[in-house]
């Protein structure tokens, strides 16, 4: 019997995770692609099938789908965590399994968003008729399936070493690069959704989608305006539309989701995700360090926005203020530990060069194997640095940190990627920090940003991106080698050590030329005059300059250091 290599793809990707303006949106997204994804690959399952990449059959949403969800032993925080990229690899003995992929995901699509329909027309309960005009249009035409199937044949190594000039040795490893080059080719033809079609009585006016600008907004015609403003604060189970939100059908499925459908088919309480808000996010090891104030945080209506209200007064005209227990607990807190920080981080990290390795490695199982360990391990991992993880799917994953925590996080992750795996890959990341009312969607596209500029100088490395609400922007890079001292450094700063030396040295940096021996002598002087800076300290600013001489010239290391400064105290909303 023939067997065949099936490669599946579900996109777009970046598109459909980055279109958030609440973490709870990043989340859902991220959990949605692999939810989806979970449901192409279960047919594989169905159909004996075996995965070559990523190595999934044991992953704990597939094996939750696999027996129907709920059970008691189910692993929840394990499901919970998206941990299934968008894209598999798997031998199967008919090529019919790839349209059953296919057909597994639109269907489930449909269920999704049936639901979600369903509830808000519940909600609504049919005042606004109209309002889902283009519903199913926008839902058919968003996903791009893309599906390959390869017969795998004995005459796989000559193609592949004549068409690839492969050095291929066995079948199997010849058709994975095969089936990998056309899909690759393939990638280059761009998926575009069909034009949406004009209205009953016209072109269609109504204003784009508030998260996918290519899509018109949900609402009647002629009355888009006048409806949104109307479902404002609209909630299903927990879950609300903001005032601001003006979305699409593909925004809405997003949003309402979880609560509407994924809770009751995980047989979970809707209130069981509770993905923290930026401000939590912001203030997770400030929170951490008030074991009280953190009860507090973990009850289901608490909200980060308490910790930027200065008076009771102001919180009660707030909605959603907190009762005045956790009020108090909240005023006692930054009365004894001061302001939480108004910053936060957003880390994407990418394996270098792991494709590469999967295609032409004679073994895939083992490094298949290990991405899986590496992607389950990385949720309590980015926990211990009061991180959040909102995928980790393979090589590929994004996080949310507190910045005091965040550079040893990712030194972390990146030791852990190259020890978990047998040929010691490296690893790329960006990391980007923002002000808790800068836009979502842009400091996700930084941290993005950061993450190729660290693979464009060479990869292995950590590219830091500071976006100060008032003051420059900052880019840096660093090696991994160095991140423990970067840490290290930072960790220094947050108990106290003076700062004022950096912008001293910083003021007078361009007056020294490229003489990087003058700058290394000034930093002395600054640091023997520097009151609050001992010895030890002294020298441990001294060692990370040395070692980052080799690779940055002095403003760079001038910017290192100041960033450092800068994560361990971004309190203030102004900084």
């Amino acid at each position: 019997m023939s067997q065949y290599l099936l490669m599946f793809s579900l996109g777009p990707v970046q598109q459909f995770i980055a279109a958030a303006r609440t973490t709870r949106d990043l989340w859902t997204g991220s959990f949605l692609l692999s939810w989806l994804t979970a449901h192409a690959a279960r047919q594989v399952l169905l159909a004996h099938g075996e995965f070559l990449s990523p190595a999934m059959a044991q992953n704990p949403l597939l094996q939750c789908l696999s027996h129907d969800c709920g059970r008691d032993d189910d692993p929840i925080d394990r499901i919970l965590t998206p941990t299934i990229p968008n894209t598999f690899t798997a031998m199967v003995d008919n090529a019919d399994v790839a349209e059953r992929c296919r057909n597994a995901v639109i269907e489930e699509w449909r269920t999704i968003a049936s639901a979600v329909h369903a509830e808000l027309d519940r909600q609504w309960q049919g005042r606004f008729a109209g309002w889902d005009f283009r519903w199913q249009e926008q839902i058919d035409h968003f996903w791009d399936i893309r599906l390959h199937t390869h017969p795998i044949s004995e005459h796989d190594v000559d193609t592949a070493r004549r068409l690839l000039r492969s050095d291929a040795s066995h079948p199997l490893q010849a058709g994975r690069q095969l089936i990998a080059a056309v899909a690759a080719a393939d990638r280059l033809i761009r998926h575009y959704p069909a034009h949406e079609t004009a209205g009953p009585a016209g072109d269609d006016h109504r204003p784009k989608c508030s998260m996918f600008g290519s899509m018109a907004q949900m609402g009647p015609l002629p009355s888009a305006r006048q409806f949104w403003q109307q479902v404002a604060q609209t909630q299903i189970n927990g879950t609300r539309l903001g005032a601001r939100d003006r979305l699409c059908a593909v925004a809405l499925v997003k949003r309402f989701a979880w609560s509407a459908y994924l809770a009751r088919r995980l047989a979970l309480d809707p209130a069981h995700v509770r993905f923290p808000d930026v401000d939590t996010v912001c203030a997770a090891e400030w929170l951490a360090r008030s074991p009280h104030l953190g009860e507090y945080s973990r009850k289901s209506n608490w909200s980060g926005h308490w910790l930027r209200w200065r008076t009771r007064e102001e919180a009660a005209d707030q909605e959603n203020p907190p009762d005045p227990q956790t009020w108090s607990a909240i005023r006692q807190a930054v009365c004894e530990a001061g302001q939480p920080p108004a910053y936060y981080a957003i880390l994407a990290m990418d394996g270098d060069r792991i494709g590469q390795l999967l295609r032409h490695a004679p073994q895939h199982g083992a490094i298949s194997q290990s991405l899986e360990r590496y992607a389950q391990a990385a949720a309590p991992l980015v926990q211990q640095y009061h991180g959040r993880l909102v995928y980790a799917g393979g090589d590929d994953l994004l996080a949310l940190l507190p910045t005091a925590c965040a550079v040893d996080c990712c030194s972390r992750l990146a030791t852990e990627f190259g020890e978990l795996l047998p040929q010691r890959p490296t690893m790329s990341a960006g990391l980007a920090v923002a002000h808790f009312k800068h836009d979502l969607r842009l400091v996700l596209e930084a941290a993005r940003q950061a993450e190729q500029t660290a693979k464009a100088a060479g990869g292995n490395r950590l590219c830091l991106r500071v976006l100060r609400r008032s003051g420059e922007h900052s880019l840096v890079l660093i090696p991994w080698r160095l991140a423990p001292q970067v840490g290290a450094l930072i960790r220094l700063f947050q108990q106290g050590l003076s700062d004022r030396w950096i912008f001293q040295l910083r003021q007078l940096l361009p007056r020294m030329g490229e003489c990087p021996d003058m700058a290394r002598l000034e930093l002395e002087r600054l640091l023997r005059r520097a009151q609050g800076v001992d010895e030890t300290s002294a020298s441990a600013i001294l060692a990370l300059w040395d070692a980052h001489a080799a690779t940055e010239d002095p403003t760079q290391r001038a910017t290192l250091l100041h960033a450092c400064s800068f994560l361990a105290r971004s309190r203030k909303d102004g900084e």
